[in-house]
């Protein structure tokens, strides 16, 4: 099965995680409109841009978190 067909994941993911569009793509090697087509099947609401903007200044001053590809992936384990 696909992560992103996962409602639970994708949300996880993209709400709880704050994980973007773009990373989420990159990581699960689909395209960008894959990913956005999966939030409008699933009823997640995309950012506004704003949002969008206020996360990547969050991410660049804490780069603690590890690159996104690897928060991914530790996360994928509970879904196998």
């Amino acid at each position: 099965m696909r992560l992103y067909r996962n409602k639970e994941w994708l949300e996880n993911q993209y709400l709880g995680r704050e994980n973007s569009q773009e990373k989420l793509r990159k990581a699960l090697g689909c395209s960008q409109a894959t990913i956005k087509n999966e939030l409008q099947i699933h009823d997640i609401p995309e950012r506004s841009r704003e949002e969008r903007d206020l996360l990547i200044k969050k991410s660049n001053e804490n780069k603690s978190w590890g690159s996104p590809c690897q928060q991914l992936i530790k996360s994928f384990g509970r879904y196998f």
